[in-house]
């Protein structure tokens, strides 16, 4: 089983796993539904936390906390938890990287077209 299937898994039976900076997998939900997963989590560890790493959401989130000059872990944490459980934060972070992106786009093709002695309208 893949980490990316084993994560939508036991989020279908009500379990989230999230990484820590530290390296630990968090599994929420209720007890009896971490029970059945603890011993599979264990076992596909390192898959589990390279889809973690991989997703393009995760990753998009956090580029843009580091653009915004977020370095607390514990925010970063709290964040990564967040948009894991929450899927109303998941779209407001990655509306906030959407902006950050085109606001970077447009800076882009703006300076591009200044340097070509066009002046914008």
């Amino acid at each position: 089983m893949s980490g990316a299937t084993i994560i939508g898994q036991a989020a279908d039976d009500g379990v989230t796993i999230t990484a820590s900076s530290t390296g630990h997998l968090k599994l929420r939900g209720e007890k009896t539904a971490i029970n059945r997963w603890v011993l599979v989590v264990r076992e596909h560890k390192p898959d589990i936390m390279a889809a973690l790493q991989t997703d393009p959401a995760v990753i998009a989130i956090r580029r843009w906390l580091a653009y915004i000059g977020e370095t607390h872990q514990p925010i970063i944490e709290e964040v990564m938890e967040m948009i894991a459980t929450d899927p109303a934060a998941l779209a407001y972070y990655l509306t906030k990287y959407l902006h950050l992106t085109q606001t970077m786009h447009d800076e882009l093709v703006w300076g591009q077209t200044a340097y070509r002695g066009c002046q914008p309208f």
